[in-house]
């Protein structure tokens, strides 16, 4: 009863997909493979997309299904595939690999990458990257979580994991790799090595270093560049 109910839905929505195509919108996209398509990719979806292959569309609200999903504008809401690549991301994207231009809400995949900034949560296998990050990396696998300016939290729960940054206010944690925030860290690491420029806060981790630290270290080796000891085990206080 229920696929029979589906069936005459996806009917109506085949018979009106023309009509409603020449408004620039379609509730209902399926694509072999692009150009091969229901509708254009010059219309925008306004409810179901299922890629077979690969499909592309100018911009998607709703649920976009497939292997290999594009759009040149934003997609609001969910989409699933092997590859993903929306304009941009306002809700949540989950694949094998995971390209937009900014994400406002949860992706994840083996990659993920977001090319101007994260407003949210990016999670991956195999590495996250995001020039801004507001919110959470979160990796479980092999490399790490790459940032320029971060305020949120770096986490790695990989084998080996490296937390990168150049401006970090927030939290680095991998318990098995590195951490490194280049210019400045205000906050809290926590590694088998630790790494800032200017560090306020603390860095818990069997080597610690900083060129100027304004807080503590705690550690096998503690090195502090612009420190009267610039090397101290156990422990090193910055004021």
């Amino acid at each position: 009863m229920k696929k029979t109910i589906f069936l005459c839905i996806l009917f109506v929505l085949m018979l009106l997909a023309p009509t409603v195509v020449a408004a620039g919108w379609s509730p209902l996209q399926v694509a072999v493979w692009h150009p091969v398509q229901m509708v254009p990719e010059d219309c925008n979806v306004y409810g179901l997309r299922m890629n077979l292959l690969y499909g592309k569309n100018s911009g998607l609200w709703g649920v976009d299904l497939g292997i290999a999903n594009t759009t040149e504008g934003p997609v609001r809401g969910i989409q699933a595939g092997l590859i993903n690549g929306p304009g941009a991301l306002d809700g949540i994207g989950v694949g094998g690999i995971n390209s937009t231009s900014r994400v406002n809400g949860f992706q994840a995949g083996l990659f993920s990458v977001a090319e101007e900034r994260v407003n949210g949560i990016q999670l991956s296998a195999l590495f996250n990257h995001s020039p801004v990050v507001r919110g959470l990396q979160l990796h479980a696998g092999i490399s790490g979580n790459f940032a320029d300016d971060v305020i949120g939290a770096q986490i790695g729960a990989g084998l080996p994991t490296f937390n990168m940054s150049e401006v970090m206010r927030g939290v680095q944690v991998s318990p098995i790799g590195a951490n490194y925030a280049g210019r400045s860290m205000k906050g809290f690491q926590f590694s088998i090595y630790n790494s800032a420029g200017i560090m306020s806060g603390i860095q818990l981790g069997i080597v610690n270093y900083a060129e100027e630290m304004k807080g503590l270290q705690v550690g096998l080796l503690n090195v502090v560049k612009d420190s009267p000891f610039p090397f101290l085990p156990i422990f090193q206080v910055g004021l």
